[in-house]
């Protein structure tokens, strides 16, 4: 990552490594996972398979027991007056799939605004795309129909501990709690995968991000890489 980003994990840290005048921007944060007792089986559905979301059996991506399209083209956001909680679905996605690259491109974009030096992706530790995906990792879409509002990634490499990277919201869908959403996911995931730490970095000039982290439970900790 440039000079002047900060890191986090679930037990974060401010930690500033790079340049002179980045010194200070980098903060990294770490977060214990916490394991919860099993939920009981469902009930039996009472719904002709054919028309319930539980019994579809098509091409498509699976969160939990619903089926929803695979997210492979951009499209306009919904005006926001009629979006609520209910319409907006977080659902995997490949990393390197239309929506996901768009939604990244965004990000890249945000970060070259906020930070004070700029952000050249090209200059950052840009994780591979299959570290992202199952059984590694995770990437993730907050979606309102065939529109996509955010996304996070969960990056990991077989081991206990992962990573939380590129959380990005939509300027048009900020104060809706998909950033709580995203991350609570990414936690889902991590938990699936046999994760029981995660961590992140990110930069001061986020501060919504920073305080976001904070509110879910991630601390402080010692960087933990050289971007």
């Amino acid at each position: 990552r440039l000079a002047g980003d900060v890191g986090m994990t679930l037990m974060g840290r401010i930690e500033r490594t790079a340049e002179k005048a980045d010194r200070h921007s980098r903060i990294c944060y770490g977060k214990a996972l916490q394991f919860p007792l099993p939920a009981p089986p469902p009930s039996p559905c009472p719904c002709p398979p054919a028309r319930c979301q539980r019994h579809l059996h098509r091409p498509g991506v699976r969160l939990g027991s619903a089926i929803m399209p695979d997210p492979t083209a951009g499209a306009s956001i919904p005006d926001r007056a009629a979006l609520g909680r209910d319409a907006v679905i977080i659902a995997p996605a490949d990393p390197e799939a239309p929506m996901a690259r768009a939604c990244l491109r965004a990000y890249y974009a945000t970060l070259a605004r906020r930070f004070e030096t700029g952000f050249e992706v090209g200059r950052s530790l840009d994780p591979d795309a299959d570290a992202l995906r199952p059984p590694l990792g995770a990437f993730l879409l907050a979606l309102a129909g065939d529109a996509a509002l955010g996304c996070v990634a969960l990056k990991g490499d077989g081991g206990d501990t992962g990573e939380v990277k590129r959380l990005w919201i939509a300027p048009e869908a900020r104060g809706m709690g998909l950033g709580k959403r995203l991350m609570t996911a990414a936690e889902d995931h991590a938990r699936d995968l046999g994760m029981t730490r995660l961590r992140l970095d990110t930069n001061r000039a986020l501060t919504e991000a920073i305080a976001l982290y904070r509110r879910l439970g991630w601390h402080e900790i010692p960087a933990f890489n050289a971007e």
